[in-house]
């Protein structure tokens, strides 16, 4: 089902007061050519970059509480994150760090300025302040926390947003859930910055929890093995694998309460979760865990008997199950699916 998600129209003197300036071409062509290696270089820059006339009348306009200083240097410390990454160049000498920049952002932002991150967000097409001089991941946060404060400080949570729609807080969890998954995708691929990838996908779990959206819980714990397994940590990814694969169980469990209607559904979800038996078997036997491979081979072949229309899969990952039960020395284990493998290819009766 699909909603309204219109943006209100941005204040036209909150345009007119910042608009798209450049920055002075000194201090573009300084931070084009910036070695984000040498330490103090890139303090200093950072230093006069957060005092410059432009920075310092952005952020007079766009914050309206907490320490002005504070959200400048912030506010620099995103535009040198975006230039570091958009150069490939390392990040570790930047002041500031780059979650506390988007918690000042988020919470000091002035309700003229969330409009236009979010409007620039839902519309590629802007350019303003924030798509200048932040990266598209770093904006996809931003959004996302920025509609959580929204929807805390709502006063009529539950109240809807027209007749038969959404109420306001249900739009802006679910909302700030798609930018959340959205950034982490960025922070994953674009940014190379796992953890706050991680963190991302978490904190989207979190904004469908509060909706009951269970798919989307799913995918995103599935997203978080994905980063996890980039990144080489096996077992960990393997973790994650299992717990999306129960989340799309919980999918599909759902989808069976509403009878044969949703039968295919609920084989969809419950093949996700099959699927990420599997992923997480692969990572395990990176990490010599045969026995637990076998394990989660098992359970993946489980999943496809209970489906009941791919039976060769179904054999095929007993199989799998019994080649790791047998590396790991689980004798029993390999026996019975061994034996599990045959009862599928030759069924009694």
């Amino acid at each position: 089902m699909r909603f309204d998600t219109a943006l209100p129209q941005v204040n036209s003197s909150f345009t007119n007061a910042v608009g798209v300036r450049p920055l002075d071409q000194k201090v573009v062509d300084a931070l084009k050519t910036l070695n984000f290696k040498d330490k103090v270089a890139v303090e200093n820059l950072h230093r006069d970059i957060a005092n410059t006339t432009i920075i310092e009348k952005i952020c007079d306009v766009l914050f309206h509480k907490g320490e002005l200083k504070k959200c400048r240097e912030d506010y620099t410390t995103l535009l040198f994150l975006q230039e570091a990454e958009k150069r490939e160049q390392p990040i570790d000498h930047i002041p500031g760090s780059r979650e506390e920049a988007l918690e000042t952002m988020a919470t000091c932002m002035a309700p003229a300025a969330q409009e236009r991150l979010l409007a620039a967000v839902e519309d590629h097409k802007i350019s303003n302040e924030f798509t200048q001089f932040f990266g598209r991941h770093d904006q996809y946060y931003l959004a996302a926390k920025v509609l959580l404060v929204q929807e805390a400080a709502l006063l009529n949570p539950d109240e809807p947003m027209g007749p038969g729609q959404m109420s306001h807080s249900h739009w802006k969890f679910q909302k700030a859930g798609d930018y959340f998954a959205s950034a982490g995708w960025q922070y994953s691929n674009k940014a190379n910055n796992p953890s706050l990838a991680i963190a991302s996908y978490q904190q989207a779990q979190n904004c469908y929890r509060n909706q009951g959206w269970l798919s989307q819980i799913a995918q995103n714990k599935h997203a978080v093995g994905c980063v996890l397994g980039k990144s080489g940590y096996n077992s960990q990814a393997a973790d994650a694998f299992k717990d999306a694969a129960k989340a799309y169980l919980d999918t599909a469990a759902e989808y069976k309460e509403h009878g044969e209607k949703e039968e295919f559904s609920v084989r969809t979800y419950t093949e996700q979760a099959a699927i990420m038996y599997k992923l997480g078997a692969e990572f395990l036997e990176k990490d010599y865990k045969h026995e637990e491979a076998g394990d989660y081979y098992r359970d993946c072949a489980e999943l496809y008997k209970a489906i009941g229309k791919w039976p060769w899969r179904t054999e095929e990952y007993y199989q799998k199950a019994a080649a790791c039960y047998d590396t790991g020395h689980a004798p029993e284990k390999h026996l019975m699916a061994v034996e599990q493998a045959r009862a599928v290819r030759q069924p009694s009766g």
